[in-house]
């Protein structure tokens, strides 16, 4: 039996899916973008603030904050969902992209907010996937340094981490 999600009504999770068989089906730009328009519909469906995000090559990982009693499994579930079945259809496959469920870590306090922060930044560049990483464009920290929040949401000045301070 899987165990069951951990959930705190307001907290902010760090949010990773992985593409089946760890292959690296997210390398080409074209579906980069496409999951990051499929990441924009999420928000127009959906109430959540995307504090920060990365498109790797066979995964994808979030900082996602549920906001007015939306259930982050539900907007995960369209999300990966959404982004698995347009991919089949672009390559006229059926079955899984992902593997497995998403996986999810409360982020309990600034310490882990900035630990998950940092562990973008170093995906980045252990795939060499930019030069200078918080310039890489399939990421938030683009969009924040360009001051585009068209995508990610600005960090509230009287945001509050939700849960056990550690």
């Amino acid at each position: 039996m899987r165990r069951k999600r951990i959930k705190i009504p307001g907290a902010t999770y760090d949010c990773e899916g992985t593409v089946n068989r760890f292959l690296d089906e997210l390398e080409q730009s074209e579906v980069k973008k496409l999951m990051l328009k499929t990441i924009k519909e999420a928000k127009m469906l959906y109430h959540f603030l995307l504090l920060n995000f990365v498109v790797l090559n066979n995964n994808v990982r979030l900082i996602v904050s549920p906001l007015e009693n939306e259930d982050l499994s539900e907007i995960m579930k369209w999300l990966f969902g959404t982004f698995a079945k347009r991919w089949n259809d672009m390559h006229h496959i059926r079955g899984h992209f992902f593997y497995d469920r998403f996986k999810s870590f409360i982020i309990y306090c600034k310490n882990d907010f900035l630990k998950s922060l940092k562990d973008f930044l170093k995906n980045i560049k252990a795939l060499k996937l930019s030069k200078v990483a918080v310039k890489y464009e399939y990421s938030g920290f683009a969009s924040i340094k360009e001051k585009d929040f068209s995508l990610v949401d600005p960090f509230p000045d009287d945001y509050e981490f939700v849960g056990l301070e550690v």
